[in-house]
C-alpha cells in the first residue's frame, strides 16, 4: 500500500471521530459560599472561531448542573465554554471547566 492511501485512510478515520464532553459542576454565591439555584448555564463548543451550542441547563437546589454535547467529524475536541447568568448576579464566562468544579458568581451591587 502506498503512503497516499495510508494518508487518505487516516483522514477518513479522523473525520469519523466524535467528541463527547460532559460537565458536572456546582455554582455558588461568591460572598456567602451558598449554592445558587436556577442559574442558567449555556454550554458552547468553540473551535477555530466556530461555536456550537451544546445545551442549556439550570442549577438545582444544591447549585449542581450537568451539561453535555456530542460533536462528530472532528480530529480533536473543541474548547468548552460556559455562559452563566442569573438575575441579581453578574454574568460569567468559564473556559475549559473541569468535572466537579465549583464556580463562584458575584452578586450585582445596587
Amino acid at each position: 500500500m502506498s503512503c497516499k492511501y495510508i494518508f487518505l485512510g487516516a483522514i477518513v478515520l479522523l473525520a469519523g471521530c466524535t467528541c463527547r464532553q460532559e460537565i458536572k459542576a456546582y455554582i455558588k454565591d461568591a460572598e456567602t459560599g451558598l449554592p445558587v439555584k436556577d442559574v442558567k448555564v449555556v454550554t458552547i463548543a468553540a473551535m477555530k472561531g466556530n461555536y456550537r451550542e451544546g445545551s442549556t441547563r439550570y442549577t438545582d437546589s444544591t447549585g449542581r448542573f450537568v451539561s453535555a454535547y456530542d460533536i462528530g467529524g472532528v480530529a480533536k475536541c473543541p474548547v468548552t465554554k460556559l455562559f452563566i447568568s442569573r438575575d441579581s448576579f453578574k454574568d460569567k464566562i468559564v473556559i475549559s471547566p473541569q468535572m466537579g468544579d465549583t464556580i463562584f458568581i458575584e452578586r450585582v451591587i445596587n
